[in-house]
């Protein structure tokens, strides 16, 4: 790609190997790592530490009527993230600024994971 820019991608900094993960880990991918990357450029983030909430922490979960609420419904975490992303949770699924990209998430139907790409 010598002469072209590189594309800029948001991508979930967990994904890139950041500890940002609510039980202190990661997800890294090997293959965003280490075979994209030379034709990218990253945007990380986690809106998750961006409102605040540490690692390790409870997980937190997108109820029904989209609050967004910790495993035991003791905290409403929707203002803070709609504050972040601009709107309501689920129309961009990332801050104002960052570009589309990869995010990670888990089908809790199946307990599968996969990830997902954002326009």
């Amino acid at each position: 790609m010598a002469g072209t820019e590189r594309p800029r991608v948001g991508v979930s900094s967990c994904l890139l190997g950041a500890l940002v993960r609510f039980n202190g880990g990661h997800k890294r991918s090997r293959f965003l790592t280490d075979e994209l990357d030379p034709y990218v450029d990253w945007v990380p983030y986690c809106p998750e530490i961006e409102i605040g909430l540490g690692t390790p922490r409870e997980p937190i979960r997108l109820t029904v009527d989209h609050r967004l609420v910790n495993r035991s419904g003791s905290a409403d975490h929707t203002v803070a993230m709609n504050a972040l992303l601009g709107g309501e949770i689920g129309e961009t699924g990332r801050p104002p600024g960052v570009p589309p990209g990869l995010r990670r998430y888990r089908l809790p139907r199946h307990a599968s994971s996969s990830w997902d790409l954002r326009a």
